[in-house]
């Protein structure tokens, strides 16, 4: 999924500060400085941020780290200068789904579930 927005320092701090987002109510918040796992069953997710402010440009990867047996979930995106018009930003988002069930006919399930579910998560949130 592409789209554009127009001032990378907006994009970046935006980035930052995504949660919580009424768009994105699954997801409840987001600490930058450090994750910890804890025994009262919580999803927990790890994101690594690279940015160049040189040329303007971030990567973000973001995957759980909890229940990765029934669904590891990958989502990246890619935010740079648009190819045409540099005074724009474009946004790449993308994400990976991956069953690690031994049945195969449920991994299909549970994968295309996940599928579908991150889709629509995309679209409310773009």
């Amino acid at each position: 999924m592409k789209s554009t927005i127009r001032n990378f320092q907006a994009v970046s701090e935006a980035v930052f500060r995504k949660y919580p987002n009424p768009f994105a109510q699954h997801v409840y918040s987001n600490d930058v400085i450090s994750r910890t796992v804890d025994d009262n069953g919580d999803v927990w997710v790890l994101e690594q941020s690279i940015v160049d402010p040189i040329t303007l440009s971030m990567k973000t990867i973001t995957r759980n780290l909890s229940h990765t047996k029934l669904m590891l979930v990958e989502e990246t995106q890619i935010i740079k200068p648009h190819p045409i018009n540099v005074s724009w930003t474009q946004v790449e988002a993308s994400a990976r789904i991956i069953s690690n069930v031994s049945w195969s006919s449920l991994r299909s399930s549970v994968e295309r579930y996940g599928f579908y579910k991150g889709k629509d998560n995309m679209i409310r949130v773009y």
